[in-house]
């Protein structure tokens, strides 16, 4: 079975801006100084709990998470698909390529993006940071992905824009693909392991149908 794994935040949709701007906020009440943004854009792809662990230690992490969903519940900042990524999937699912979502965010808030977005019926399956496959880039929610898509590694491959995809997938015995329009450089990316990198979804689409081809 083919299949393709994304990455939700800064790969379909457009939210490093906002992402960026709620953990200003949470940093802000939290009183943490001395982290730039592009120190919180090393933090994409990595679950809540583990940064607040990095942030405030274990008997600190709780309120880091509760402070970050409450900025990111009160913000009601909309969330837009990359351009062009909509027509994307519509073709993948016409082409009966499974699809799937690895992030590093909860279900509820994965689901809410997802609909709000009008992607939710182009994927086959959801894994999240809550869904007990560990979290990248240890290979199980890329390797839970294919479990569920009933995919070999061989057959599938990984799209994401931080060094932690690209980390997941390699550890998965994935090939991975990085997208130059979120998180990381392509220097990033290709140190962390990406086979492919891609400035736009043109370029994607190519990619996909080489890699099938095969």
């Amino acid at each position: 079975m083919s299949a393709i794994l994304f990455d939700l935040d800064g790969t379909i949709m457009d939210s490093l801006s906002s992402i960026i701007h709620i953990m200003r906020l949470t940093l802000d009440d939290l009183a943490i100084d001395g982290i730039d943004d592009n120190q919180i854009r090393a933090f994409v792809g990595i679950p809540l709990v583990q940064i607040g662990k990095e942030l405030l230690g274990e008997q600190g992490y709780q309120e880091f998470v509760e402070t970050y969903h409450f900025h990111y519940c009160s913000s009601q900042i909309k969330v837009e698909p990359f351009v062009g990524m909509r027509e994307y999937l519509a073709e993948l699912k016409n082409d009966g390529i499974k699809t799937a979502i690895v992030t590093a965010k909860r279900r509820p808030s994965t689901i809410e993006t997802l609909t709000d977005g009008g992607l939710i019926d182009y994927f086959d399956y959801l894994i999240t940071a809550d869904s007990g496959a560990g979290a990248k880039p240890q290979a199980g929610p890329a390797l839970a992905a294919l479990d569920q898509l009933a995919a070999l590694p061989t057959d599938a491959f990984f799209v994401g824009d931080s060094i932690h995809d690209m980390a997941c997938a390699k550890n998965a015995g994935l090939a991975a693909c990085g997208v130059l329009w979120g998180a990381a450089s392509r220097r990033e990316l290709e140190e962390a392991g990406a086979d492919y990198t891609v400035e736009n979804i043109d370029q994607l689409r190519t990619i996909s149908k080489e890699f099938f081809a095969k």
